[in-house]
Order: C-alpha cells, then structure tokens, then sequence
C-alpha cells in the first residue's frame, strides 16, 4: 500500500521521513526537558526557579517580533524562487539581526524600571538576551525546511541538547548556583547557531548581508506583518501571566506557578498531531461537499474534545500528589493551581481543531482578532483577578481567556459562527458519541 501511495506521490516519502525527523526531535526534547525541567526545579527551589523563568518569559515577550514572522514566508519564497535563496535569506539575516539588536536594547534598558535595585536580575537578562541578537543566524533553517532537509538540524539540536543536559546535571550534582544554568545556556545557544551556519556553509556557502536586498525586505514584510502581530499576541498570551505574577507577587510565586503550567502545558502537543493528521481528510472533503466537510470537522471538535476531557478530569483530582511527586513540597501550592489550568486545555484543544477550519476557509484576520482577543483577555482578567485569588487567579484568567479566544470568539461574527455551533455540539455527550460512531464506520470504511 505505501509502495502505490510513493508511486502516485513521489514527494510522499521525503515529507514523511523529515515529518517523522521533526516528530522524533519533539518527543526526546519534551521528555528530556521535563525531566530535566523537574530537577531543576526541584534543585533551585521556587525563588530561584521563579526568577529564571521570570527571564525567560521576559526575553520570551521583548523578543516576539524578532523573527518578524518571516518564518512559513521565507519557506514559501525559497520554494518559489529557488534561484534567489541568496538573497532571501540574506535579507532575512539583516531583518532578523535589527530586529534582534532593537529588542536587546529595549530589554536591558526596561528592565531597571521594571525591577529596580535588582542587579542580579540585570545581569540574568542581559545574558539571556544575547540570544535575542544571535538568533539571526537561524534564518538558514528556513533553506533546510524548504528542502525538506531537517534532519541535519534534529541531528545537530539534540546532540547539543543531550550533551548540555549533562552539563545540567553536573551543575546541579556540584550545587552551583543559577548564573552557570544561564551561561550554560547562552553557550548552548551560541553553539548551536555557529552549527546552523557551519552546515549553511557546507551545502551552500556563506550567509552574507551584502546579497540583502531592500526592495526584497520591503515585499516579504508586506507578507509577513499579519503573521507577526499574530505571533506577537499568541507570546504575550502565552507569557504575561509569568510577568504580572511576577511584578506582582514576587519570584517565588512565578516558580510555584510556572511548576503548574508545565505540566498543565505538556498535553498540547497532542491536538497539533491529531489536527496535522487528518487535515488532509478535511481538505479532500471540502472539495468533494459541503455536507462531508462539515461532518469530518465535526468529528475533529469531538475526538479533540473527548482527549481533552479525558486528560483534565483526572489531573484535577490528582494535581497535587503529582505536583509533589515530582516538585517536592516546597511547590505543593502549585497543586490547586494545576486542577484550576489543566481546564484550559479543553479550549486548547477546541481551538487547535477550528484553526483548521480558518485555513480551509482562508481567514487569517480572523486567527490575528482571536489571538489579540484572547491576548487582551488575559492581561485584564490578571490585572484583577491576581490580586484577589494569586497565582489561582492567574489560572483563572487563562481558562477564561483561552475560552474567549477559542469558542466565544467564533460566536462574534457570523463568518465563524457555524464552527461555534460545530464546538458546542462537541460538548454535548450523545452527539459525541454519534459523531464518534460514524468516525469508526469511515474508518472501517477506508480500511
């Protein structure tokens, strides 16, 4: 069968093994580095650990813009105008490179206003955000993708990251402090994007802002602007709670509460290889009618809706003794947190599944308004609700927030408004079971 399939498309085989490239790097990384993670976590305790992801998450939103949401653009270009890669990505570099010199000025420089009298902290950001001006040299990856090459970088990513993971275990069998975890880091970093461009150099040459062109700058910003400001809300969703927390609370409460969300978090993988998987199906269908479309899209929201259910229910009578298992009890307040934020993952899922919907539909203004939605959302429900409830009020905001920009949104507009009602029967449990009962009857089928 795979045989006739390679035959028909003779591309199959070369996106599936860099597809399975791609799935591999994924699944090491997100065990290793929860593992890794805990440990961590467990070693500095929670003041410490709050603050270096109080960095993280500070260098994470200062720096959002710096790839200027070039990424799937540069991609499409590469493939396009093959002739020109030279000056494509070396327009990109020069983006990327001011783009990411802007946001390490601006970091250093807010954060004394953010976080006076801290000089320790100072120095963490201004480390951390050495990566912001690096990170240009990553544009070659863009190259790769197009060539359906990736496996060069999982190669080279998780034998660093591997070998670096040693280096953090002997840091913490020796009891060094925080400040050789982020040297370790930058270094990583470093190392890293000196690989990206010794493996440009070997297949194709120098990266040079000499072959930058503006004119060519100006039409791929033109392209990319949406998918920044898209990008851009979806980190300040993902971060500002970390921030608020901190500015708020103080470092120890971000530790407590970043322990939640990375177990609340590592779950969320899960819809992105579902939606991936059967996307091809919702597409074939839409062409085939209207009726099947909406029928398979159905299916998607009810499966995504059912594993979603099935993780959050029993995590939220079982946050606490994992929050101890693995954390220790100097995080068990993170316990509540964990049961409160584990139910955002139902819109997670929910809203993965419609974004399908807004690609088959072609509605990118609509995925940039439910993002800032969602982004809004959740810096107002934190601004009240963290000083009520704490890092529960936090959690708080994110559920409601995620619903906001998942569901509710889509009732807000008439465009979208059939995905509303398509998410809603998904919660009901016959129609669930309906749906699921005729996903088995297509795959008997197709089988």
């Amino acid at each position: 069968m795979l045989q006739k399939l390679y035959s028909r498309y003779p591309n199959l085989k070369d996106i599936l093994y860099n597809s399975g490239w791609l799935f591999f790097d994924k699944i090491f990384r997100m065990g290793m580095g929860m593992f890794l993670g805990v440990w961590i976590a467990r070693y500095l305790g929670p003041d410490s650990y709050g603050k270096l992801n109080y960095v993280i998450a500070y260098i994470a939103l200062i720096g959002s813009f710096t790839n200027l949401g070039l990424d799937g653009v540069v991609v499409r270009e590469l493939i396009k105008e093959k002739a020109h890669k030279e000056e494509i990505l070396s327009t990109s570099f020069l983006l990327q490179l001011i783009a990411g010199i802007i946001a390490f000025a601006v970091a250093i420089l807010l954060i004394p206003l953010l976080r006076p009298d801290e000089s320790d902290l100072f120095w963490m950001v201004f480390l951390v955000g050495l990566t912001l001006i690096f990170r240009a040299v990553s544009v070659v990856r863009y190259w790769y993708e197009a060539q359906v090459l990736s496996k060069y970088f999982v190669w080279l990513d998780n034998g660093l990251f591997f070998v670096f993971s040693g280096v953090r275990i002997l840091l913490i069998l020796n009891g060094l402090g925080i400040f050789p975890f982020i040297w370790t880091g930058l270094i990583e970093s470093s190392i890293s994007l000196f690989g990206y461009s010794l493996l440009y150099k070997y297949h194709n040459g120098s990266l040079s802002v000499l072959h930058a062109n503006w004119r060519r700058a100006r039409t791929l910003l033109r392209d990319s602007w949406m998918l920044l400001l898209s990008g851009l809300a979806v980190i300040v969703y993902m971060r500002i709670d970390q921030i608020m927390i901190g500015q708020m609370m103080g470092d120890e409460a971000v530790g407590i509460y970043t322990a939640a969300v990375k177990i609340s978090e590592v779950w969320y993988f899960i819809p992105m290889a579902v939606a991936s998987s059967i996307f091809p199906a919702i597409l074939k269908a839409k062409e085939f009618s209207q009726e099947l479309y909406l029928e398979r899209l159905g299916l998607l929201h009810s499966f995504m809706f059912l594993l979603a259910l099935m993780i959050a229910i029993p995590m939220t009578f079982l946050s606490d003794p994992i929050i101890r298992l693995f954390f220790g009890e100097k995080f068990s307040e993170a316990g509540n947190v964990l049961a409160i934020h584990i139910w955002a993952g139902i819109f997670v899922f929910l809203g993965v599944a419609s974004s399908r919907y807004y690609l088959t539909e072609n509605l990118p203004k609509g995925e940039l308004y439910k993002s800032i939605s969602g982004c809004m959302t959740n810096i107002i429900l934190n601004y009240f609700l963290i000083p009520l409830y704490g890092i529960k009020g936090a959690a708080i905001a994110t559920v409601i927030s995620q619903f906001v920009a998942s569901t509710l949104f889509n009732l807000l507009f008439k465009r979208t408004r059939e995905i509303f009602f398509i998410q809603l029967e998904s919660v009901f449990f016959w129609k669930t079971l309906s749906r699921l009962n005729h996903l088995r009857s297509w795959l008997l089928k197709d089988g």
